[in-house]
């Protein structure tokens, strides 16, 4: 009986250190990676820049290693403006009495505003940093925020799946070619974080008041985050059929998986309260998309859009579409969310882990139909999908270990072209 024990713990023993060994392998040393490359682009640009307008001409121009920590400044575009203006200045204060019926019919050019932009991320950059929305705090926070939520996601994949599948997700995450939005200060990195919570601990919270405070906590403030965060409450409901399956439904039970369903939707709720007392309408963080030139059509149009004879083999449109890079995403999430489907539907009566599958993939079906229902032709599709947690997920458990571990080198290749791409400031790459 000692030697089995001793045996056991050998072999968790091992199992953590692997574990470990494996997480600071792929996940902590992509993070290193995309920082020091973003660090050393901007030097050099830097660099360049000085030379081009001839202030070397009397001094020789160098980089010092302090001056790799010099211009990360210069990364604030795009959205990173954006969201640095909601919580430096607040949500732009106007009435919002558009015609929306007469602008989409005519396909009216608007002026844009940042009421799309949710609060949570931008608010707790400005708390953390003191109200100075410092670049490299921001940075930083995002760097650890992604490293947290690939850690929970991992313990709640090998929940489902096995430490091959978790292997697997850590190193899709880690280097999927736009993950280094990950590490730059948007709300890819936090809501990451509240997804894993949520995902990882609505299980373990039916037992456990905290698993289930930090469960409602997670669902809120991802409501904050961003839109997609309703999806969240699809776990719920699996949770739900998980325990009626086992004949486990209590009041108790019962109460809590409602709080944990309904949470992202009180988040939401709560950002359409700010945006309609700012703008008098609570739907504005959704009409002002127009600006954006997302008119609404029939699902799956802006897809099909692609690929008609006019559009077919475009790179990048527009100067600031990456469209290929979207087509591939989502066939890769159409594909990999009805493999899954197909999965729980073939497991449904012998596993509890198919309400997980179906849920995953029914979550990244409508993911992908909310991005690409418009005229905006798959516009940032590989970042909103891409970088949502529920297409790692997804490919995590339908494409096999083998090749993801045999794709590797040309992910790192091309992970660290569009990481040197986004430092440049060539707008496909940082929208």
């Amino acid at each position: 009986m000692i030697s089995i024990f001793i045996e056991r713990i050998i072999l968790s023993q091992f199992k953590l250190n692997k574990d470990f060994k494996v997480f600071c392998n792929t996940i902590i040393f992509s993070r290193i990676i995309i920082v020091s490359l973003i660090f050393l682009t901007l030097a050099i640009s830097s660099l360049v820049n000085d030379v081009n307008i001839g202030a070397c001409i009397n001094s020789t121009c160098r980089i010092n290693f302090f001056d790799l920590f010099s211009n990360l400044d210069q990364i604030v575009r795009g959205d990173i403006d954006w969201y640095k203006s909601v919580a430096l200045e607040g949500y732009t204060k106007e009435e919002f009495n558009l015609d929306i019926q007469n602008i989409i019919e005519n396909r009216i050019w608007i002026t844009q505003k940042n009421w799309a932009f949710f609060p949570a991320w931008p608010s707790l950059w400005k708390y953390i940093s003191f109200g100075s929305m410092n670049v490299y705090v921001g940075t930083i926070l995002a760097n650890i925020f992604f490293i947290l939520g690939a850690f929970i996601m991992g313990l709640y994949i090998e929940s489902i799946s096995s430490s091959k599948v978790k292997y697997s997700f850590y190193s899709i995450t880690a280097f999927y070619p736009f993950s280094y939005f990950y590490s730059i200060p948007l709300p890819e990195s936090l809501f990451f974080l509240l997804c894993s919570l949520y995902i990882y601990l609505i299980s373990k919270s039916i037992n456990s008041k905290i698993s289930f405070y930090l469960t409602i906590i997670s669902g809120i403030l991802s409501g904050l985050t961003k839109q997609f965060s309703i999806f969240l409450c699809l776990f719920a409901i699996a949770e739900y059929c998980k325990l009626k399956k086992r004949n486990k439904i209590t009041r108790d039970n019962l109460i809590r998986l409602i709080c944990a369903f309904l949470s992202p939707w009180l988040g939401l709720a709560i950002f359409m309260n700010i945006i309609f007392n700012t703008t008098g309408n609570a739907f504005s963080f959704i009409h002002i998309q127009l600006a954006w030139g997302r008119f609404p059509q029939f699902p799956f149009a802006a897809f099909l859009e692609s690929i008609n004879s006019n559009n077919l083999g475009v790179i990048i449109d527009k100067a600031d579409n990456f469209l290929i890079a979207s087509q591939i995403v989502f066939i890769l999430g159409i594909l990999s969310a009805s493999i899954l489907f197909l999965k729980g539907i073939y497991r449904f009566r012998d596993s509890n882990i198919s309400y997980d599958y179906i849920v995953i993939s029914v979550s990244l079906f409508l993911a992908l139909i909310s991005t690409s229902s418009d005229s905006a032709l798959l516009g940032s599709l590989y970042r909103i999908v891409g970088c949502n947690p529920i297409l790692i997920l997804a490919l995590s458990l339908t494409i096999p270990p083998k090749i993801i571990k045999l794709s590797l080198p040309l992910q790192i290749i091309i992970l660290g072209s569009f990481t040197t791409f986004f430092a440049l400031g060539i707008k496909p790459f940082y929208y």
